[in-house]
């Protein structure tokens, strides 16, 4: 059993309040105390007035520091891996975008025997195929090439790795395939790079349906008279909905009307790409290349493609943009997407028996330290 440790002078933040005291963990939470117990005997850590937040969990993430999950390398994705507690992550799930079947295939292989080890900085949770069962209608910045019809088995092979796909519910054969990933697995069916109308989404719902891939962004828009996948994304409460909170992908008027709409079922996302921690710059992404200027990262053509956003100014843009009570933010980023993918049990909450999967933030909500199980992964 690891070593018992306190961290005092926290301004602890639970999943329905903020309350300022001490919490006493090893690699579970013991218990939370508005003062070090007597006789505490152990190392105590402390907060300094900061933010004590579960752990945040990203699980719509493609790269960073000039990686992606695409290059198929098993070592350069313990780079990323070890990098992101610096921005209070502690899980996420790594995002394989849509390109050729067999570096998919290659892609999967250099991230599955990463999933749930210990000592990796940040822990892989599973894997998120965004697609390729998509619309070329709307595919973005994926590779077109990559692009394929509904392939149940393949994706079956893959049913212990893979947490979530992204599928265009209107493509010829999703209802088969929808069927058979439903009945055999319990990989989470998202509707993205769509463009599915409104019925086609509630009925996709009926089917299994549980998610949509970043809300507004490639997909069929929300219209008064034709509500789209987006309107149907905010209004059929069965659907969580991943949010890129950086002020370029939706504007951040919207933010406080989508949580209003999806309260607990909405996640906070990253999508984060290559170029994310880089300079502006021009980046080689294996098809095509990205440029970046500022939050901006686009394809030659103009298409957005991802984003260099982190998840703790996720929180702090979602937080500041909604006037949202602060731990409604961080529920967005951590319990919210533990329970899209029924880990909550564990992780998402400082609540005692979870992990001591934990963040200090200061006032700005820069990470100060992070915790995984308890052990100490990041400093600043």
């Amino acid at each position: 059993m690891k070593a018992v440790k306190a961290i005092i002078n926290a301004k602890i933040v639970f999943p329905n309040k903020i309350k300022e005291g001490c919490l006493v963990f090893n690699d579970k939470i013991i218990g939370a105390y508005d003062f070090l117990p007597q006789g505490f005997e152990g190392e105590v850590i402390d907060a300094d007035g900061g933010y004590l937040c579960p752990g945040l969990i990203d699980v719509h993430t493609h790269g960073y520091m000039g990686i992606e999950y695409t290059d198929a390398d098993m070592e350069k994705n313990l780079k990323i891996l070890r990098s992101l507690p610096q921005h209070g992550v502690t899980g996420l799930l790594p995002t394989v975008m849509t390109v050729k079947k067999e570096l998919m295939e290659s892609s999967f292989a250099a991230l599955e025997p990463l999933i749930k080890k210990e000592g990796t900085g940040a822990v892989v949770l599973g894997i998120n195929s965004e697609g390729p069962f998509i619309n070329p209608e709307k595919k973005g910045a994926q590779d077109e090439n990559g692009i394929q019809s509904f392939d149940a088995d393949w994706i079956l092979s893959h049913k212990n790795s893979i947490r979530i796909i992204t599928v265009a519910p209107e493509m010829p054969g999703f209802e088969a395939f929808a069927e058979r990933i439903c009945q055999n697995s319990s990989i989470i069916l998202s509707a993205g790079h769509t463009n599915a109308t409104a019925e086609d989404i509630i009925r996709s719902a009926d089917l299994g349906l549980k998610n949509v891939t970043h809300l507004f962004n490639a997909m069929s828009p929300l219209g008064h008279r034709a509500p789209g996948t987006a309107g149907a994304a905010l209004t059929d409460s069965r659907l969580y909905c991943e949010l890129i909170c950086d002020g370029f992908h939706v504007n951040s008027l919207l933010f406080d009307t989508v949580r209003r709409l999806k309260g607990d079922k909405l996640c906070l996302i990253t999508d984060s790409v290559r170029p994310a921690g880089l300079p502006d710059g021009r980046y080689d992404n294996g098809f095509s290349y990205i440029t970046k200027t500022g939050i901006q990262c686009l394809l030659p053509n103009g298409t957005i493609a991802g984003s260099v956003l982190t998840m703790n100014l996720a929180v702090k843009n979602f937080y500041e943009s909604t006037g949202c009570p602060l731990w409604e933010a961080v529920n967005a980023a951590s319990l919210n997407p533990a329970r899209l993918l029924g880990e909550d049990g564990s992780i998402g909450s400082i609540e005692a028996g979870k992990d001591s999967d934990l963040v200090i933030f200061d006032k700005d909500f820069n990470t100060v330290k992070t915790f995984i199980k308890g052990d100490t992964v990041y400093e600043h």
